[in-house]
């Protein structure tokens, strides 16, 4: 597979399930120390999801100029 289609792939899965791993470990790892409870962690998810969906799309909607931009900080 090429680095182009291992990046759909990714972009695919992603839009399935808009959460990053790191996001997913951080609300885990809440829930076993018991800082916070199941109904919780499912706000949580659904925020992340919608913040990670909006960011998505501001990416997806820029120029070439603005990625590189963006990506060189």
């Amino acid at each position: 597979m090429t680095e182009a289609e291992d990046l759909i792939n990714y972009i695919n899965d992603f839009l399935k399930r808009p959460v990053l791993l790191e996001q997913e470990v951080a609300i885990v790892c809440a829930m076993i120390d018991g800082t916070i409870n199941k109904n919780t962690a499912k706000e949580l998810f659904a925020k992340i999801m919608e913040q990670n969906l909006k960011a998505h799309d501001k990416i997806m909607n820029m120029s070439m100029e603005e990625l590189k931009e963006y990506i060189d900080g």
